[in-house]
């Protein structure tokens, strides 16, 4: 019988599987002494020598900048769902990891002021943590969709951002960023991924802000604002009713979209007339309940269609990046 194993937990990665049945305990928890820090959902699909579907894998990085604030020789506690420490797998790769001299008291400082081990495996400062905080994002996304605006295009806020607005009327508390799209429609997925590259060209020639992650997503700062930097995301179709959106949903809506008039921390936004459908493609059905801990995980397809979309993309991808570093 395969029980859930440890597999590694070193200053860079902690990974393993987990083998149940039951789909409300495919997590396990890491935790610094007695501390919690993050929650793992274990969703990546395992091969053994045996069928079965329930056995699956996690996998959880550790950011440089959050070993800093651990303590010298500490190896962290990893435990499943009940509570019990995982079982360690004969050929696990354990190491102590940390190189902070004041017993940790710095990281269990910052967690006790509000700070969460974010789902990079860094600290992050969430809006619950920093009201200032709160009010920077929601004016530079109410800078941002009025730039936008001007060229004839709706930037909508979406993923977290969508979802608190949603579910709650506000920011989530515990995220820590913005993010908003902008969709562009047509029968020909090559057209689409030209007018995107069109628009980042004209952002870029113009001066502003732009960070190329990949074919459908930017991080964005309009030029002469000192707020921070968006992500933008691109929503595409190829037909009226598909709902894509870089990096991870792939679906169709019922009817065509569009939009409405919505607030969001005091500003004025537009987000989809069916904005609970975009919500449920993006987290899925139990997106009502919160979960400070959730990791995204994509729906069928998703690789097949967000591969087939960097593919048409990468050479102008390439091109503009060869572009800024000449200009630099």
């Amino acid at each position: 019988m395969i029980k859930s194993k440890l597999e590694q937990n070193t200053n860079r990665v902690i990974s393993g599987y987990v083998s149940t049945k039951d789909l409300s305990k495919r997590y396990i928890e890491i935790y610094f002494e007695d501390t919690f820090l993050r929650r793992v959902p274990a969703h990546l699909n395992r091969k053994f020598n045996v069928i079965d579907s329930d056995i699956l894998g996690f996998w959880f990085a550790i950011h440089p900048s959050l070993v800093k604030l651990i303590p010298e020789n500490t190896i962290l506690k990893v435990k499943d769902a009940d509570g019990r420490p995982l079982p360690i797998a004969k050929t696990a790769l354990i190491s102590p990891i940390g190189s902070a001299t004041d017993e940790g008291a710095a990281l269990l400082e910052l967690l006790a002021k509000g700070h969460l081990v974010d789902k990079w495996g860094a600290l992050k400062i969430p809006f619950s943590a920093e009201s200032e905080k709160r009010e920077r994002y929601a004016e530079e996304m109410r800078r941002t969709i009025d730039f936008f605006d001007r060229r004839g295009l709706v930037a909508f806020p979406h993923y977290g951002t969508l979802l608190g607005l949603v579910r709650e009327g506000k920011f989530i508390d515990h995220d820590d960023d913005v993010d908003l799209s902008i969709a562009i429609y047509d029968s020909s997925l090559i057209k689409i991924v030209d007018k995107y590259y069109d628009i980042v060209e004209s952002l870029i020639d113009e001066g502003h802000r732009v960070d190329l992650i990949e074919t459908g997503q930017i991080h964005f700062r309009e030029k002469g604002s000192t707020g921070p930097l968006l992500d933008i995301f691109l929503t595409w179709g190829t037909n009226e009713f598909e709902f894509n959106t870089y990096f991870g949903v792939v679906g169709n809506l019922s009817s065509p979209l569009s939009f409405k008039d919505a607030e969001l921390e005091g500003q004025k936004v537009k987000i989809p007339t069916l904005a609970e459908e975009v919500v449920e493609l993006t987290f899925g059905p139990n997106w009502k309940t919160p979960d400070s801990s959730f990791v995204w995980q994509g729906q069928a397809h998703l690789t097949e269609v967000m591969t087939k979309i960097k593919k048409i993309g990468r050479p102008r991808l390439d091109s503009i990046i060869e572009r800024l570093k000449v200009a630099n």
